[in-house]
């Protein structure tokens, strides 16, 4: 019974409790107002790719000169033997201020951005993906943010185009990233689109989640916040498949815990209160969960109290699922169920990957139908 209520207890927590206590939190601060005026300081745009054909890049180069900054650079990498005409890409935008970097060995997306940085010219770095699109004047909004002295990090809005699980489960997490920018500050950036001043800039190992930890160590150690913008916009198709779900979700989640020990300290209640509570909330416990829903039906299973059919309804749950997951079907309602269960396996899958000591610094990039 114990095992049963105490699994319970934080799972109730971590999806309905912990948003509804930030929520009120959040009603009690004030989002400081952006500037209408201010200095534009050159910006470096930096992305990756990995296998990605030539209309892709180009076209995510193009977009970023496009989007009416004007001081800026796009500084692209080829992480790892490209397949793409390097000698063309360069050529097509010699007149530009586009830098085309490769990296010979396939080391991942931070030691990309650690290459790229190096090389940056600009006073901002903007980091995004490839495959991903700014809405007009992204860029500036960013930079905006920036212009406030006590912020650090600049976190804009991903938007999935299109209907899906995960773009549901995005909208969720907007919401999350507004209330914890409004009362403290965002606990993760978004790798699609995040910016911060240069001089705060960590390199950081190839196995760390970047956009997961800097924002974390430029509290710490800069006492920076990192705020979100929701008018500055990305966009990205929205992934289909269970599948790919799956993957993504399980080698992002391998990332941070292997990047934990870069973040002790904010663990610690003594050393930051606010920002302890929102690693241990959003983070540590939602990456529990696989082994909390498991505690709880092992609890379940030993109260006599509980009808043989809640189990009996699980394992139908489970075994549609499963269906869905091998044929990619994502069902309006029953979708965002499965997705929830797709992510706990891989939740499960990552923490194995760890004890394994497997790696999940490089990629190839999703699959979208």
């Amino acid at each position: 019974m114990t095992l049963f209520f105490i699994c319970a207890t934080l799972l109730f927590y971590t999806y309905i409790l912990f948003p509804i206590v930030l929520f009120l939190l959040s009603l009690f601060q004030s989002c400081a107002p952006l500037p209408e005026e201010m200095d534009e300081p050159m910006v470096s745009a930096i992305f990756s790719y990995v296998n990605e054909d030539l209309a892709t890049v180009t076209e995510r180069i193009e977009c970023l000169l496009d989007n009416g900054y004007e001081k800026l650079e796009v500084l692209v990498v080829a992480d790892g033997k490209s397949n793409l005409p390097l000698t063309q890409l360069r050529d097509k935008f010699k007149e530009q201020a586009v830098t085309i970097l490769e990296s010979l060995e396939h080391r991942g997306k931070t030691a990309a951005q650690n290459l790229a940085a190096k090389e940056a010219q600009g006073e901002i770095l903007l980091f995004t993906d490839a495959n991903t699109k700014f809405s007009k004047g992204a860029v500036k909004q960013l930079v905006c943010a920036l212009s406030n002295d006590e912020v650090g990090c600049a976190v804009g809005q991903l938007t999935y185009l299109g209907r899906g699980a995960e773009a549901s489960y995005w909208s969720i997490e907007n919401w999350l990233k507004i209330l914890e920018s409004r009362f403290y500050s965002i606990l993760g950036a978004n790798g699609a689109i995040y910016a911060l001043r240069r001089c705060h800039y960590i390199e950081l190992p190839p196995f760390a989640l970047s956009d997961f930890v800097e924002p974390i160590l430029l509290l710490l150690f800069h006492g920076k916040k990192t705020v979100f913008v929701p008018r500055a916009l990305a966009y990205e198709d929205v992934p289909r498949g269970y599948g790919t779900t799956f993957t993504r979700k399980g080698r992002i989640v391998l990332r941070a815990l292997k990047s934990l020990p870069l973040i002790v300290p904010a663990l610690n209640p003594m050393r930051n209160v606010r920002l302890a509570f929102l690693v241990w909330s959003h983070k540590i416990l939602r990456w529990s969960s696989a082994f909390l829903v498991i505690g709880l039906l092992l609890g379940a299973w030993l109260l006599p109290t509980i009808p043989q059919t809640f189990f009996y309804f699980f394992a139908f749950f489970v075994m549609t699922s499963l269906f869905l997951f091998m044929f990619g079907l994502e069902p309006p309602v029953l979708g965002l169920g499965v997705h929830f269960t797709v992510t706990l396996a891989a939740l499960c899958w990552a923490f194995w990957a760890l004890l394994r000591g497997l790696d999940a610094t490089s990629w190839q990039p999703s699959t979208k139908n």
